[in-house]
């Protein structure tokens, strides 16, 4: 029994291979690239997507399904590679600056981190109070907790039930020797 996703693949394979406009096979590409996302195998939309970005480089709603099957995966670096390419070119989106600047973080870019939430702060005001996790965030991992205490108490008022956010203020308060503070 076939599954009309399953046939879209098969019709999808065979129409790339015979196809030669690289326009055409990228759309092909992209669209098996759907069709295997939306069966759960990432790892093969890994490959379409791919073959998208190599047939048109400057597709950048490719580039954000690719980082984003990446980041389903785990290929952090190849995400971060994705979603750099679409920063440096000024096609991020704000849900995607927010996971660029996540791994900034974490790969210890913390300029860059800083500046892509600068950016996300004055896109969406709103929103705005909600990134002071990442920015207590970069404080902290950039051996500055007394700045980042400020941020994640701003955090802490916006989710009071969160335990990691609890949790990292008792640390900073201990890592200043203030353990009534960090008891609380």
């Amino acid at each position: 029994v076939l599954f009309p996703r399953t046939e879209g693949i098969y019709f999808l394979l065979k129409a790339d291979s015979l196809l030669a406009d690289a326009a055409m096979a990228a759309e092909a590409n992209n669209k098996l690239g759907d069709l295997y996302a939306g069966q759960g195998l990432p790892q093969k939309a890994i490959a379409r997507y791919k073959k998208v970005t190599d047939l048109q480089p400057e597709d950048a709603n490719a580039r954000m399904k690719l980082a984003a099957v990446n980041d389903i995966t785990f290929n952090l670096a190849d995400a971060m590679t994705q979603l750099d390419s679409l920063n440096k070119r000024g096609e991020i989106n704000y849900q995607n600056q927010l996971q660029l600047a996540r791994y900034c973080i974490h790969a210890g870019r913390m300029t860059d981190a800083i500046l892509l939430l600068d950016k996300s702060a004055k896109a969406d005001q709103l929103k705005a109070k909600e990134l002071s996790d990442l920015y207590g965030r970069v404080q902290l991992l950039s051996g500055k907790p007394q700045k980042a205490l400020p941020f994640y108490n701003e955090y802490n008022g916006l989710y009071p039930n969160d335990a990691n956010t609890v949790y990292t203020i008792a640390r900073i308060y201990a890592m200043n020797n203030n353990s009534a503070e960090a008891l609380k």
